[in-house]
């Protein structure tokens, strides 16, 4: 359904084990290997969604997810988006989704009984067939229409200028698919981040209490820089916390503890067992940023890293991790310099506890929207936030 049906093929994290998923994977590293350089539009993105939350914090759903998609298309292409309702970043999130919701193991049976593929769309119980032509369509324009527009710096701008008047076809579409890769990945498990970071400000305010008294002190009344990381270890841990891989698939047959794997199979690596150990993380279940640090309060490089787990594994594991590391950081520090989050107000104007409830019907984790109150923590905050905008 994913590759052959509807053409996604070129994704690499889901592409065969070869050259071509080698050429792809080595020139978003090369491309990412410094994640300084790419500072300034992570802080415009964030900057400018926390206006946005001033204006409408009741849309932080919303906001978050034109967040993430306009710093892709940005770092990928060097497109200028819209504030909100950008079109490219709402195709991004329709056609991804669409990849998500194909590749969820049993959601087609076409991927169980692959002769099926064959089968004309008019026969009943072929609906399939429609679906696949209709996200077929989305994943194509997803994949193409953006590099029509491409402007500089971006990773497609700058690889296009290192090749110069010789790229060739196949250099092209490695250029295309790893900024497409780019393109897709941040709107996906980026906003999940995101989003279940404000779930966990607002289920633990004793959290979020210990945040806030920690940048003051640090910040002092001014807005925080990538420079502030290693002077604020409880937000680091928190931000190791927020972090909870794409499943796998075998190149060849394999047997494991007696159980004979076909090639082919679809293999989920249990990250939620390694994530909820409790010989690495006791009380698992329960947000506790503490348990990153030592009893003086200093990050404790003792206690396992969640990253090695959230990231993925082996060759697969996410070439963007330390992009992705360093937005999520960027929009936990900002957001909790200036913001606040605790429950909704019903219709008259009494909190109360909302229902959070997860979207199960896909490879990477998300709440569904969810109710809550998010206002700046003071009028200074306020200012600052729009003042820093204008910088």
């Amino acid at each position: 359904m994913l590759h052959e049906l509807m053409g996604w093929d070129w994704l690499f994290v889901s592409m065969p084990y070869g050259e071509p998923w080698r050429d792809r994977r080595r020139l978003f590293l090369q491309h990412f290997r410094n994640v300084a350089l790419y500072r300034p539009p992570q802080v415009k993105f964030v900057g400018r969604a926390l206006v946005q939350l001033l204006d409408n914090p009741e849309n932080f759903f919303k906001i978050i997810e034109d967040m993430a998609g306009g710093m892709s298309i940005s770092l990928a292409y060097g497109l200028n988006v819209k504030d909100n309702n950008d079109p490219f970043v709402d195709l991004a999130l329709r056609a991804f989704q669409t990849g998500l919701d194909s590749s969820f193991p049993g959601a087609f049976l076409v991927d169980v009984i692959p002769w099926l593929k064959y089968v004309p769309e008019w026969v009943p119980g072929a609906r399939f067939k429609k679906t696949a032509k209709g996200w077929r369509k989305l994943q194509n324009d997803f994949h193409e229409l953006p590099l029509l527009r491409t402007a500089y710096p971006s990773l497609t701008s700058l690889s296009m200028a290192q090749l110069g008047d010789s790229v060739d076809n196949e250099q092209l579409s490695v250029i295309k698919d790893s900024a497409g890769m780019l393109y897709g990945g941040a709107t996906d498990t980026t906003v999940s981040s995101m989003t279940m970071f404000i779930v966990a400000m607002l289920s633990y305010p004793e959290v979020q209490k210990r945040a806030h008294d920690e940048l003051d002190r640090v910040l002092e009344g001014r807005m925080p820089d990538f420079g502030d990381e290693q002077n604020l270890p409880y937000i680091s841990a928190v931000h190791k916390e927020v972090l909870s891989g794409f499943p796998h698939q075998l190149t060849e047959d394999d047997v494991y503890e007696g159980y004979h794997i076909p090639k082919g199979s679809v293999v989920m690596a249990n990250s939620w067992a390694m994530l909820h150990n409790e010989d690495d993380y006791p009380d698992p279940s329960s947000f506790k940023p503490e348990r990153f640090l030592t009893k003086d309060g200093k990050l404790n490089p003792t206690v396992r890293d969640p990253g090695l787990m959230a990231f993925g594994f082996g060759r697969r594991i996410c070439p963007g991790a330390q992009l992705a590391r360093s937005i999520l950081w960027l929009w936990i520090v900002s957001f909790l310099t200036n913001f606040e989050v605790s429950s909704p107000l019903d219709e008259n104007g009494e909190p109360f506890e909302p229902s959070i409830e997860y979207q199960a019907n896909s490879v990477t984790f998300h709440p569904h929207p969810f109710k809550c109150t998010i206002k700046p923590r003071s009028k200074a905050s306020e200012e600052m936030v729009r003042g820093f905008t204008d910088v």
